[in-house]
């Protein structure tokens, strides 16, 4: 090859190589301007958006090439209006605005590390919580009733008597960490912001209550209102302390779910049977205590804000798949890595994590204060018009986003069950008192 030729081959490659980035722009920037209008709602802003991502770059390319500029100062142009929409779009929040974190709604206190090592015995990595097997012999003669539905329960407790007995008493070991587990006053929460951190298992909790329950309704049955009474004390006491210190939605919901049954189991017997004023007395006093009222309808609602800062805050996209990659990808195979490294690199073009918590955060604020008022159905409506608005896919931030659509939950449901439970609570203890 010819001196001249290689160096006429080396300006090409090096022309197309600074093109690239331009045209890898571009196809990015005609990507978000048509994803928001595949998404949501389209806006008049949203398809001017696009018309300026397809149209703005062709016509400074027909004007720079009918002005005959020479390639390499057409390049430099190109990177010269590239450059500021790259910064645009990757510019954050300088600061977060609702910096509550995990140790701000529920910090440790003396005691936590034992109570939660307790707790976490039966959490869904650890060998008892994974390999857990509950005892199904109610289950087998047709579908589980439940307090909430009293004559109905009685008979369906009589006709399953033997089989409440025998799952009870296969649950001998989750009832032993149960009732080590009510021997704290307090049971902590240490529960990292991760979103691969290990919680509580349900299944274990839920055959728990559903089979004590199940006991003391037929004690009830039985005449034995005291010993009813003693059998949901542990339902009631544990559950009450899991909610002061929840760190997660998971585990206040949990606690909220298991409270209800005791309450409801709790109401069954007192209208079956009597039950001494000591009994009554004991009862009534884990009514008081952990959490509710409006505080608690605000903890309920904040504690998904915080975990979600503590977990996403810090997060680039390529950290948030590699949760997702398959196990045959093992750390340290490039793979794996490069893909992820090149999706953090890129990260911030699409995913502003300051901005997205700080909308994140307002919104919760406001779906906080009308949790407290009871008001769950404006939640709703609230959500709506947040993600019709500001919360809605855009140009910038359009991985922000989606986030937070994906990350919200069903929050109406969750304060109506709330407030619900709260009223049985209520009903109940205001019933003991007057005994």
């Amino acid at each position: 090859m010819q001196p001249d030729e290689s160096s006429t081959f080396a300006i090409r490659f090096l022309r197309g190589a600074l093109y690239l980035p331009l045209v890898t722009a571009y196809v990015l920037f005609v990507a978000l301007a048509i994803i928001p209008l595949v998404l949501g709602q389209p806006r008049v802003a949203d398809w001017l958006t696009l018309a300026a991502a397809v149209v703005l770059p062709i016509a400074l390319t027909g004007i720079l090439r009918r002005r005959a500029v020479a390639p390499l100062p057409r390049i430099a142009i190109g990177y010269a209006v590239v450059l500021p929409v790259l910064v645009y779009l990757a510019a954050d929040d300088a600061a977060l605005l609702h910096p509550v974190t995990l140790n701000d709604i529920s910090p440790a206190f003396p005691g936590a590390e034992k109570s939660f090592a307790v707790l976490m015995r039966y959490a869904k990595r650890q060998p008892l919580g994974r390999d857990f097997k509950a005892p199904n012999r109610i289950f087998k003669q047709g579908p589980f009733v439940g307090p909430d539905k009293p004559e109905a329960w009685a008979k369906w407790l009589a006709e399953h008597r033997a089989d409440i007995e025998a799952d009870w008493a296969d649950l001998a070991p989750v009832r032993a960490w149960w009732d080590e587990l009510a021997t704290f006053d307090r049971i902590g929460d240490l529960t990292p912001g991760r979103i691969d951190a290990d919680i509580m298992a349900f299944a274990p909790v839920r055959s728990y209550s559903q089979r004590a329950a199940a006991i003391a309704g037929l004690q009830a049955l039985d005449g034995q209102g005291d010993a009813a009474f003693a059998t949901l004390q542990p339902l009631l006491e544990v559950s009450r302390r899991l909610e002061p210190s929840a760190r997660t939605l998971v585990r206040f919901m949990i606690a909220r779910v298991m409270q209800r049954m005791a309450l409801e189991a709790a109401a069954f017997v007192l209208d079956r049977t009597t039950v001494s004023p000591a009994a009554r007395a004991r009862f009534a006093a884990a009514l008081a205590g952990g959490s509710g009222g409006e505080a608690g309808a605000r903890r309920l609602i904040g504690i998904e804000y915080a975990f979600g800062l503590d977990a996403f805050v810090d997060l680039h996209i390529g950290d948030l798949l590699q949760f997702n990659a398959s196990e045959n990808l093992r750390a340290g195979d490039w793979r794996r890595e490069l893909p992820l490294h090149a999706l953090n690199f890129f990260s911030p073009l699409v995913f502003n994590p300051r901005h997205t918590f700080n909308l994140l955060g307002g919104l919760n604020e406001r779906r906080q204060e009308l949790a407290a008022r009871r008001a769950a159905a404006k939640i709703g409506e609230m959500d709506q018009a947040f993600f019709r608005g500001e919360g809605r896919p855009r140009f910038k931030n359009l991985a922000g986003a989606m986030f937070m659509l994906q990350s919200t939950p069903a929050l109406v449901k969750v304060t109506e069950s709330y407030w619900k439970i709260e009223d049985l609570r209520t009903a109940l203890r205001d019933r003991l008192a007057k005994m």
